[in-house]
């Protein structure tokens, strides 16, 4: 694994290889999370992730472990034109998809995600 950055003890390294995309893994002392970074341009009426089978296998294996693997979302601001903005999805709302009602309430600012990322999921 590569290791992307630290910051506040949180270690974030990349999970390569095996049909894996964009999956970071965030680690803070014994507490481990795997996040997949997603970018959408435009929330549509229902937000899914493009999961390959082999992403699906990682998620499988990952449960049957006992970890997590969230889906962070990053939407590109109309205003802006940068992605300073997201939401998390949790492994079976990515697979079945979330509606845009169900986006909105969760979309949040870069830094309230990292909080969340170091305060709350690990």
């Amino acid at each position: 694994m590569l290791s992307l950055l630290k910051i506040d003890e949180v270690v974030v390294t990349a999970v390569p290889g095996y049909g894996l995309h964009d999956i970071s893994k965030y680690t803070k002392g014994q507490q481990v999370v795997y996040i997949k970074h997603v970018f959408v341009s435009k929330i549509h009426s229902l937000v899914k992730p493009n999961i390959t089978a082999e992403e699906i296998d990682f998620l499988r294996r990952l449960d049957q472990a006992h970890q997590h693997c969230y889906f962070l979302v990053y939407v590109k601001s109309k205003t802006t034109g940068r992605y300073d903005s997201a939401f998390f999805m949790d492994d079976i709302e990515a697979i079945k998809g979330l509606e845009v009602i169900e986006v909105e309430p969760r979309l949040k600012n870069l830094d309230t995600i990292s909080q969340v990322i170091r305060n709350v999921l690990l």
